[in-house]
């Protein structure tokens, strides 16, 4: 049997009939979806890799260590590498012997070296607090003009008039200033006053005005006649300023009053945050007495703590903090709050309003600069104070620098402390005066010298860190920390929400803070329509409530205050206490029937503190026991959170491998993407030339193969028929028409040969 040669019209149908793939690609809504598909997949790619290769960091100049420029500057060498001396004083003199008198008075201005009275301001560390030496420390300073403003346990503030300072620097050398004190014997450490301010929110982020004392239930227990008469409290505060006009109407017809600073008038300090606080204190407990105490240094905070302990307050009431320390119950303050707690007295602190200012992160530096790899951008709201702290208190040996850069890249400020052993404070920190409000700075920080990798925390105090990098847990202030006091969130009051600036736990050692959350943006006379906003406003809520219930139970103790507050908060956020709101928000429920409130309460069990060698902490019993008829619920006992938030890392080995993973993935992706772009571009092609070689061979053989096709359509009709098929069916068969060009075609034909048109 011999094949029949292939005739022209068997070609057309070879070229017509391509195989199911072929035809499957060749649908239009097939190359359609091949399209979409395809662009999807590279659109992706792009937004990913945009999204995770950023473009680098703007450029800076690395500044050169003032260390390293003791060699251009032999006179100064001495105190350019005296490890006990904070780099400002530093700055101020290397600035002093470079630029001159006008130029080291204007930064020590701006970097907070010089008080209103024109004298430069330091702090001492002593390696003891014993008396005698201390003593003795004094009078050798005092001889040499140097004034010693506060004493307390082994802190001593300075304060050196300019008037003496500057024939100093001039007779001295500028050396021989800052080195004499350096040397003299029991001295570790020269830093600047501490950095604890208010914690009032600016006028820029307020809303309105509103009255609280039934939030809290304050108002039933007036009714009851408990307004905390029988009850003192301290307000511990840095101004007062207008309290005077206030008494008698806004505050008591008479508070007691002392001012541990320096030179200052308590109601002439500049501010009046305090006397806000002591008016939402009379508002709860409007027959409490006040006892109010100004301080600025923590020499003096504990001088004013003291005070009022002397005064036999049983409720101390403090609406400040600074971001610098260890937050994990270790520090000067903390020691300060938790000796006054264990006197019996109750200690209610702001949380902080942190939460929007604060970065935290591992250090990293994948290119091995020595720089962290990112850079912190943040907007202050005028003044600011920064602080960089990092793990390695226990230690003090691990050293970073922080640098401040305004937008133009240009230094602004700088902070390069040596941390040289057990006694130097894992942190920097910086004051500067910002020239306009809503100023975009970065900070940049520089590994020293490290063995290792740290977690670094960074605050602004008056400003926020951009949304990104915004890290709102542990972000607590140094003092909201203490193993003995309790801390305390804000809320709007017309929600309950948690205010976006309101610090949260946890401790840097897990522990539960705050424990509390009470109302804010209240009406006070202080603040006027403006109001009083930020963890410094919710304070005094609970202070006050304090007030009442102590005016109701005298002989409650602290342990037992905190069990009732905790056991009639109003559970907020995640059911039972959390690192956002503590036990729930403020509130005192009905007043009990039984007038003395002898009951047991215990609120539910929080996360115990061990740190060696610190006071206990008190630790409730797990199940709350209230007995008195009161209108409102007791929150369901529950434990305190059982896991912390974990820091947020940089990226070690492992991320490394993970990042090239990733690359490696979308890799893979975008080449799929094209290779379907390619893929709908060659099926494209394929067709248009399929057709125009279908439209040559049908004029090529318009005779002869046109012809066959009908005859052979023809001869397929008779055929059917001779076999019994239907005259009319064999007719369909072979009139099968394309619609595109008007030609017949066979029945079983699936593209047009003439057209090439799908049939």
């Amino acid at each position: 049997m011999t094949d029949d040669p292939l005739q022209p019209e068997d070609i057309v149908k070879q070229e017509k009939n391509p195989s199911a793939l072929s035809e499957r690609l060749t649908k239009p809504r097939t190359l359609i979806l091949l399209l979409v598909v395809s662009l999807f997949l590279l659109v992706g790619v792009a937004l990913a890799a945009a999204y995770m290769f950023t473009p680098a960091p703007p450029p800076f100049t690395p500044p050169d260590s003032l260390e390293s420029l003791a060699g251009d500057y032999p006179e100064l060498a001495n105190i350019l590498q005296d490890d006990k001396l904070s780099s400002v004083y530093k700055e101020f003199l290397l600035v002093y012997q470079t630029e001159g008198e006008e130029a080291a008075y204007q930064l020590a201005k701006e970097r907070g070296l010089i008080n209103d009275r024109d004298e430069v301001r330091l702090t001492l560390e002593l390696d003891t607090s014993e008396p005698a030496v201390v003593e003795g420390l004094k009078s050798e300073l005092e001889q040499s003009g140097i004034r010693v403003t506060a004493t307390a346990d082994n802190l001593m503030d300075l304060a050196i008039p300019l008037e003496v300072l500057l024939p100093m620097l001039e007779s001295e050398g500028e050396a021989q200033l800052f080195g004499g004190v350096s040397g003299l014997e029991h001295i570790m450490r020269i830093r600047l006053p501490s950095t604890i301010q208010g914690k009032h929110v600016p006028a820029s982020q307020l809303r309105a005005e509103i009255e609280s004392l039934s939030m809290i239930g304050a108002d039933s227990w007036h009714a009851q006649g408990f307004t905390g008469q029988g009850v003192k409290v301290g307000v511990l505060d840095l101004e007062f300023d207008g309290y005077k006009s206030l008494l008698g109407s806004e505050l008591p017809d008479s508070v007691t009053v002392e001012c541990f600073c320096d030179g200052g008038q308590i109601d002439q300090m500049g501010g009046v945050h305090g006397t806000g606080v002591a008016e939402i204190i009379h508002d709860i407990a409007p027959d409490a007495e006040l006892y109010l105490a100004a301080f600025q240094t923590d020499a003096e905070f504990q001088q004013a703590a003291e005070w009022l302990a002397a005064q036999g307050v049983q409720v101390i009431s403090n609406s400040t903090g600074s971001n610098w320390g260890p937050k994990d119950g270790t520090s000067f303050s903390s020691g300060v709050i938790d000796n006054t707690v264990q006197q019996g007295i109750l200690w209610i602190n702001s949380a902080g309003n942190a939460a929007d200012g604060h970065y935290r992160r591992e250090f990293t530096d994948r290119d091995g600069d020595g720089w962290h790899d990112e850079l912190i951008y943040f907007e202050t709201f005028g003044s600011d104070t920064i602080a960089l702290n990092w793990n390695a208190w226990s230690t003090g040996d691990q050293d970073y620098d922080l640098f401040i850069y305004d937008t133009n890249n240009s230094l602004v400020a700088s902070s390069q402390d040596s941390q040289t052993g057990t006694f130097s404070p894992s942190a920097e920190f910086i004051r500067f005066e910002a020239p306009e409000e809503g100023k975009r700075y970065y900070a940049a920080i520089q590994s020293a010298s490290t063995t290792g990798t740290y977690i670094l925390d960074f605050f602004t105090n008056n400003g926020t860190v951009d949304q990104e990098l915004i890290s709102k847990e542990y972000s607590l202030d140094d003092e909201a920390t203490s193993k003995l006091g309790l801390s305390i969130g804000a809320v709007y009051w017309g929600n309950d929400e948690l205010e976006s600036y309101s610090s949260q736990g946890p401790t840097n050692d897990g522990r539960l803070k705050p424990e509390l959350s009470a109302p804010t943006v209240v009406s006070v006379e202080s603040y006027g329509r403006e109001g009083f906003n930020g963890t410094s406003a919710a304070t005094p809520h609970v202070s006050g409530a304090a007030a009442l219930i102590l005016s109701a139970a005298p002989d409650f103790s602290v342990q037992q205050i905190k069990d009732y507050l905790f056991s009639h908060a109003v559970d907020l956020g995640e059911s039972g206490s959390d690192f956002k709101f503590g036990y729930g928000r403020l509130f005192l429920g009905e007043i009990p029937t039984n007038t003395d409130l002898t009951v047991e309460i215990s609120p539910p069990a929080g996360p115990e503190a061990t740190t060696t060698g610190s006071p206990p902490a008190q630790t409730p019993t797990s199940n709350p026991a209230v007995t008195p008829e009161i209108g409102l619920a007791v929150p369901t006992a529950s434990s305190a959170p059982t896991t912390s938030p974990e820091p947020v890392e940089g990226k070690s080995e492992e991320d490394e491998s993970d990042m090239l993973l990733v690359v490696a993935v979308l890799g893979t992706l975008a080449c799929v993407g094209l290779a379907g772009l390619l893929v709908v571009g060659f099926i494209w092609m394929r067709i248009s030339a399929g057709r125009r070689k279908a439209n040559e061979m049908n004029l090529s053989t318009m005779g002869g193969a046109t012809s066959g096709a009908y005859g052979g359509a023809e001869e397929a009709a008779f055929s059917s028929m001779a076999q019994g098929a239907p005259p009319a069916q064999a007719q369909q068969e072979a009139n099968v028409v394309c619609p595109n060009c008007g030609r017949a075609n066979r029945g079983e034909a699936k593209f047009c040969n003439n057209c090439g048109f799908k049939l």
